[in-house]
């Protein structure tokens, strides 16, 4: 059985965030978002904050709001690193919200370019996030 499908991983620094068998999973590659599928060439790419989804061998489907990051395809193994993934059931979008007005706030206040990009990284971070719930919630 496992011949037919995906053996995906995706790791944060905290911890294994999925380990199981997959259809499909898209990912939002740094040059662009691509599908990985049973027999994928080889490849690594770097990964843009972005949605992961993960269509899974009992056809269910996993989303989540992730950081940047790497992914490796090779004999059907998928290995992705990212700073952080939240899984859709894990956002709560009231804290979100909140999240991004205090950024926002902060990004205003501040002049220093470096903290700026910072900021404007995490922003993008979490409306991602909402994007997520919004996602699992149609």
């Amino acid at each position: 059985m496992a011949d037919n499908f995906l053996n995906v991983e995706i790791i944060t620094p905290l911890k294994t965030v999925f380990s199981g068998y997959a259809e499909s999973i898209n990912v939002p590659g740094s040059k662009s978002p691509f599908t990985v599928l049973i027999n994928h060439a080889p490849i690594v790419s770097s990964l843009d904050i972005g949605i992961i989804k993960i269509k899974t061998n009992d056809n269910m489907e996993l989303v989540y709001a992730t950081d940047t990051g790497f992914i490796e395809v090779n004999n059907n193994k998928v290995s992705i690193v990212v700073e952080s993934a939240d899984e859709s059931n894990e956002i709560i979008r009231d804290k979100v919200i909140k999240a991004i007005e205090k950024l926002q706030t902060d990004l205003e206040l501040t002049t220093d370019a470096f903290t700026q990009a910072k900021f404007k990284s995490l922003i993008k971070l979490n409306e991602i996030k909402l994007k997520v719930c919004q996602v699992a919630n149609n």
